[in-house]
């Protein structure tokens, strides 16, 4: 039962990062035209027990850079 929530804090904090990050990208790269909502950590983690999908090119663009920083941290290093 405790891997089980341990799981689920896991799931919407590393979510939540990982959105957070895309979306901000997004809206940088794209100087502001693209309109991501950027959700409060209670308003998402909200969203993820009802089911409603988050936008997923935030969340890739978020993971995808966290790729990237790992990579260029281990070659670099």
């Amino acid at each position: 039962m405790g891997d089980l929530i341990l799981w689920l804090f896991f799931e919407v904090f590393f979510g939540y990062v990982f959105y957070i990050t895309g979306a901000t990208i997004v809206r940088m790269v794209s100087l502001g035209k693209s309109r991501v909502e950027l959700y409060s950590l209670r308003s998402y983690s909200n969203r993820k027990k009802s089911k409603i999908r988050t936008p997923s090119q935030a969340y890739l663009v978020g993971v995808l850079f966290y790729v990237v920083l790992t990579v260029l941290l281990v070659l670099f290093y």
